[in-house]
């Protein structure tokens, strides 16, 4: 490469000095510098580059000057996909890969002491995450990977509610996988997800509690559907509460729902009172004492009462407890009680106010067991 420096004067009277050199392909480059040393330096470095070409096996040049090319229409340079490869690419390659990582992972949230559902509810999800992505590095999952996933589970059913519980799953995975440096973002904070539309909530009728309870033996899960169904327990306190007979008081007639976990609002005692409280006590005399209320693994009992039964909305259990409570004694505060909800009594009012009649929940309380 031919460089020359030359100097000479703009027309304002300050001086300038050029340094002039010309490309492979014949284009003449020409650019200023205000003093004689930065010109200098500027030309030894082009004479250094020159040689250094000069060295460069013609098979290198080939293949650089076909990425080039390659490169152009994006406008992009080979330094520029150079530096892009050495910042984003090469530090991760040696990362552990998705399925190997989400067992770390795991390992770290059974350390942490979460409760036994919550890692199996965790675990569900990330072996789904890990069917999908196992076999890749964090850092080659862009946003596209993530919306072709919530389009997947969503062709296998999966309602948007559901969609956003694996989204939150594995986005807790990819904040953890950062802060080890397996990737320098996370995609899904700027994915769309699903948008989840808000909901009355749906009840079981008095003929859909008959086929549930009626169901629920064959799957061990009969205490637990009298509980949730009848007095509106909530599942994750239905989890840890053990045995029936560490709760139920037949003497007392009550309900005791407590545990080290709950928060204060959460912990009750229930008075078993009235039509309700007969039915409460029919059907929980017909299941067996000393059994857990939820039988291990929940999630294979659970499921297969759901497709048995053939209907499941979201929290029926106890949205049908809270609705045929509230119709039959029409006291907000003593069905409020009976779920230990700490919410306003007005937000409760209206909505629980229509959702059964008190016919509909009288027909509830007159079943009993065979």
């Amino acid at each position: 490469m031919n460089v020359t420096v030359t100097t000479g004067t703009y027309r304002s009277g300050s001086p300038y000095w050029l340094v002039r050199y010309r490309l492979p392909d014949g284009k003449l480059i020409r650019k200023f510098f205000p003093d004689s040393q930065s010109a200098e330096d500027h030309a030894e470095c082009l004479g250094r580059e020159s040689v250094d070409a000069r060295s460069i096996p013609e098979a290198l040049k080939f293949e650089a000057a076909e990425c080039a090319e390659k490169l152009r229409s994006h406008n992009w340079t080979i330094r520029r996909a150079t530096e892009y490869v050495l910042q984003n690419i090469i530090p991760y390659e040696t990362k552990p890969l998705i399925r190997n990582a989400v067992v770390d992972y795991m390992e770290d949230q059974v350390a942490r002491g979460l409760e036994r559902h919550t890692l199996s509810e965790m675990r569900h999800r990330m072996r789904v995450f890990v069917a999908k992505f196992g076999d890749k590095r964090l850092h080659e999952l862009k946003v596209e990977d993530y919306s072709l996933w919530m389009k997947s589970l969503a062709s296998e059913g999966y309602e948007p509610r559901g969609i956003t519980h694996f989204l939150s799953r594995a986005s807790g995975f990819v904040n953890w996988a950062m802060a080890r440096e397996y990737c320098v973002g996370n995609a899904l904070d700027v994915l769309q997800w699903p948008k989840v539309k808000s909901t009355k909530p749906a009840a079981f009728r008095c003929p859909k509690v008959k086929a549930l309870f009626e169901i629920a033996p064959r799957h061990g899960l009969l205490s637990w559907a009298v509980l949730g169904t009848l007095v509106g327990v909530r599942p994750c306190e239905l989890r840890v509460l053990g045995r029936l007979c560490d709760v139920l008081n037949l003497d007392e007639r009550h309900i005791t729902v407590d545990h080290e976990d709950f928060a204060p609002s959460e912990r009750r005692v229930i008075d078993l009172e009235g039509e309700w409280g007969k039915a409460v006590i029919a059907w929980l005399r017909h299941c067996k004492m000393n059994h857990p209320i939820v039988p291990w693994p929940e999630r294979r009992h659970v499921e297969a009462l759901r497709k048995e039964l053939g209907c499941w909305p979201y929290d029926v259990m106890r949205h049908t407890g809270a609705s045929a409570h509230y119709a039959l004694f029409a006291d907000v505060g003593k069905t409020m009680k009976m779920l230990g909800h700490a919410g306003d009594p007005q937000i409760f009012h209206n909505h629980y106010k229509a959702l059964m009649t008190r016919a509909e929940a009288k027909a509830i309380y007159s079943l009993r067991p065979v």
